[in-house]
């Protein structure tokens, strides 16, 4: 059984081969059952070279619940219906994290003794070499 998380957008392939002459694939579509009375169909693609069908199934969280839900691939060939797929998948809710506050405690400032610094200027001596005092 496959699993897929409901917050994660992910594709989904599965094997198919398709015998006898045939003119065209009209349409597959991957149907999950929510278990609450409605169907996602979700578009999906044959690949007739390798023998694969593909559905890019969306970010579902808000629309399905988790637990174990049935599948089914449906396709039109033709113009003819067919489900040759039915399956059951297991989806997995997505990871939920919470906090709360534990403790609340007032924060107390402590005083932190500055060192004076003194700074003297001695004669500096300009470009002109002319003597310049600090006053």
């Amino acid at each position: 059984m496959i699993s897929f998380n409901l917050s994660e957008a992910q594709a989904i392939s599965f094997e198919m081969s398709i015998d006898g002459r045939i003119k065209n694939v009209d349409s597959v579509s991957l149907i999950i059952e929510s278990g609450q009375g409605y169907q996602i169909k979700i578009p999906a693609t044959y690949d007739k070279d390798e023998k694969t069908v593909t559905a890019n199934v969306p970010v579902l969280e808000g629309v399905l619940t988790e637990g174990e839900k049935g599948i089914k691939l449906e396709l039109v060939v033709d113009g003819k219906f067919y489900t040759p797929l039915e399956e059951s998948i297991l989806v997995e809710a997505p990871i939920k994290i919470q906090s709360k506050i534990h403790e609340s405690t007032p924060v107390v400032e402590k005083e932190v003794a500055v060192p004076e610094i003194k700074v003297s200027l001695g004669k500096l001596i300009s470009k002109d070499i002319k003597t310049i005092t600090g006053k």
